[in-house]
């Protein structure tokens, strides 16, 4: 581990190093994450993790484990409310993840197939095909209903039924005794939520007993989930037609009225059994799945899991395209303006004369590429166009969206994209001049077929470095295009399947999980 760590460092410095030698800037320091030394502190269990998984597992043998106090955040969410979301400690989560992991490899079988959500072999894109199978040429009617804060509201009650806790009760699910005891602790666990006084600014610290719902935060809350709708997947199933729910979002289609009625009735008999509650307003109930009016409420479109449903398609829906445009729209802020206003701006990052460069625009058509591509380089996109080479990795948005199949809301995205960065330049070149009093005679604002094709950039300015891997590579500078991402994503599919694997990006710009909230 200490060998890891001074290999990053290595590469950190020498990575400072060609940013001061291109720019003629000394890098800001990068300041440690502060220390706790508890069990939220991902160096302390490092060091500590074998007396700390014995204390452990000590406790869970003799029945008395239970979480530490976790920590409780409210999640802004998109309707103006808020999401309340638990953070246990690393050896909490490293427990949850066991007892999850044991009880889905016990009884993988005995979840619905309908079931996307959370288990190992299935996952969003199987429910993304199954709902776009649909034939355009049969009358088809679609059921959407939304349980209310489902994750908060699950009674506790309910769950120890379906985990067997009460003596009386059967378990859908095969759980050892030291599962269902862990379960429960983790359902009951205490939490601390860091109020601040709007007045005074005082910060107070609130303790809550967990009394309903999900533990969230933990892999044990993605096995109540599950459980929770375990009934109503059974129910759906002896109905005509289809469904796919992923967590608690459901989609069911029919081609019969009555059927459909069914189905809708399905829900609210489980809700009024379980005592769950459904969201009417988000709930738009039987529709008519059709480009045309129809004799009853007609949709055009489903919208499910970031993708919406045409009888001509899939595409991706306008709450998607919206954040994909706030997040590039956030990252030219960053790299064009932000640090301008801050009168951080250095001159020399700039040159108009020959060799023309512009290093911040480099840093953001780099950065707006590992978003788009997440992380591959236009050799890459262009291989499999055109020779239908094999990506080796598949993250970023091209990676979500192998399934599209209409382009359009990527086209608009592509022009949007060019638009916006010239427009960010202008505006750059205009607080350059009026708030430093820097003036470029032949201006800094590239036309937008420069901006698409890089040729804004001299590439004699790029100072090669010979080192021990020979000479560094020229930079891409060549805007990327959404369309041709998602090209490449829907070929690689064709010839080898979707890529499934997963990649921890949490902060970096191709962590998608600000668009995707399920």
């Amino acid at each position: 581990m200490i060998a890891k760590m001074a290999a990053k460092n290595k590469k950190f410095e020498e990575h400072r190093e060609r940013i001061k030698k291109r720019t003629g800037l000394t890098p800001f320091p990068v300041t440690p994450p502060k220390r706790t030394n508890d069990h939220f502190d991902p160096y302390y269990c490092t060091k500590n993790c074998n007396i700390i998984s014995k204390v452990i597992w000590a406790r869970i043998q003799n029945g008395t484990y239970k979480p530490e106090l976790a920590r409780m955040f409210d999640i802004p969410k998109k309707d103006g409310g808020t999401r309340p979301l638990t953070s246990f400690s690393i050896p909490d989560n490293v427990v949850a993840k066991l007892v999850y992991r044991s009880i889905v490899k016990r009884n993988l079988r005995a979840f619905s197939p309908d079931s996307y959500a959370y288990l190992p072999d299935r996952d969003i894109f199987d429910a993304i095909k199954v709902l776009g199978d649909t034939n355009p040429h049969e009358k088809t009617f679609a059921i959407q209903v939304d349980f209310k804060k489902f994750f908060d509201k699950i009674p506790h009650e309910f769950l120890h039924d379906l985990i067997g806790a009460n003596s009386e009760n059967w378990s859908p699910l095969r759980i050892t005794s030291t599962e269902r005891r862990i379960i429960k602790a983790f359902m009951s666990h205490e939490s601390e939520k860091t109020i601040i006084k709007r007045a005074s600014g005082v910060t107070q610290k609130v303790k809550e007993k967990r009394s309903v719902g999900t533990p969230q935060g933990s892999s044990v809350s993605l096995i109540l989930a599950n459980l929770a709708l375990h009934d109503l997947d059974k129910s759906l199933q002896l109905k005509s037609g289809k469904f796919v729910r992923y967590a608690d979002d459901v989609v069911a289609l029919t081609n019969n009225y009555e059927q459909a009625l069914q189905v809708e009735q399905a829900f609210y008999d489980h809700a009024h059994k379980n005592d769950l509650e459904i969201n009417r307003k988000k709930s738009p109930g039987i529709s008519a799945f059709s480009e045309t009016e129809q004799e009853i409420r007609t949709t055009g479109d489903i919208d499910f899991l970031g993708y919406r449903f045409t009888p001509r398609g899939t595409t991706i829906s306008d709450e998607v395209e919206k954040k994909i445009k706030w997040k590039i729209g956030r990252l030219v802020n960053l790299y064009l303006i932000q640090y301008i206003r801050d009168g951080s701006f250095n001159p020399a990052r700039v040159s108009v004369s020959a060799p023309q460069f512009d290093w911040d625009l480099l840093g953001l058509i780099s950065e707006l590429r590992k978003t788009i591509y997440g992380g591959n380089s236009e050799k890459n996109i262009s291989g499999c166009l055109y020779r239908e080479e094999k990506i080796k990795r598949m993250y970023g948005i091209m990676a979500h969206y192998a399934l599209v199949d209409d382009l359009a809301p990527f086209a608009r995205l592509d022009g949007w994209m060019v638009n916006n960065v010239r427009r960010a330049m202008k505006y750059r070149e205009t607080l350059i001049r009026h708030a430093l009093g820097v003036t470029y005679k032949s201006g800094l604002t590239p036309n937008n077929a420069q901006v698409i094709d890089g040729s804004w950039l001299d590439m004699d300015a790029w100072i090669k470095k010979e080192g021990e891997d020979g000479v560094e590579p020229l930079p891409e500078v060549r805007m990327p295009s959404f369309v041709k991402a998602c090209k490449a994503a829907r070929l690689h599919a064709k010839n080898h399947g979707i890529d499934r694997r997963s990649k921890d990006v949490n902060g970096s710009s191709d962590d998608l999980s600000d668009l995707l909230e399920y």
